[in-house]
């Protein structure tokens, strides 16, 4: 077990166990050219990520062809709190729902732009449910932003997330827009493969 940011955490050879089941997964082998079609359009890395108890783990990724851009490696885990991707699945559960999963947890301030007061936190994931895909503006690292939407299952239940993210200077509300639209294409391309 090692410790990294104010969490322990799993050791190197069970992450890389782990990168090794993400990248065997069968639908990593489904979203991959899907995602990486959105990074094309988008100009801005592009992934998918799955629930785990730890949190998102990112099962496939698809790098910006930028010269200057963001890598987050598959088998990351995401922290639910302060990430486009955790948001997104924790505004999907109902309140009681969402407090057996939190239990404890604590809304740690990773950055400025963390929102750590639980009531703000419970109106940020309404918003979330509302307009129906999560923001990460440098919430988690304070230059990087995100955009996640869901895929959902028949059962209209989220079964992964695809997020675009990179430098948060780039992410203005032109390009969230655009990112939202061609995402939302990209989801209803890995539910109509995957079903």
């Amino acid at each position: 077990m090692s410790y990294r940011r104010g969490i322990y955490c799993l050791g190197p050879r069970i992450e890389e166990l782990g990168r090794v089941e993400q990248e065997t997964n069968p639908l990593s082998e489904v979203v991959r050219p899907i995602i990486a079609s959105a990074s094309h359009d988008l100009s801005e890395a592009v992934m998918a990520s799955r629930l785990t108890r730890g949190g998102p783990i990112c099962m496939a990724v698809a790098r910006s062809n930028r010269p200057i851009s963001v890598e987050i490696k598959v088998g990351t885990i995401f922290l639910l709190h302060c990430s486009a991707q955790g948001k997104l699945w924790l505004a999907s559960l109902s309140r009681p729902e969402r407090d057996a999963r939190l239990g404890i947890y604590r809304l740690t301030e990773m950055s400025s732009r963390t929102i750590v007061d639980r009531d703000a936190f419970e109106a940020e994931l309404e918003r979330i449910r509302d307009q129906g895909f999560a923001l990460n503006r440098g919430e988690n690292e304070p230059d990087i932003g995100a955009v996640a939407v869901p895929v959902m299952s028949e059962d209209n239940e989220i079964i992964l997330t695809l997020s675009v993210f990179g430098l948060l200077s780039r992410f203005d509300e032109r390009f969230i827009e655009l990112a939202v639209q061609r995402l939302g294409r990209a989801a209803h391309e890995v539910r109509k493969r995957r079903l």
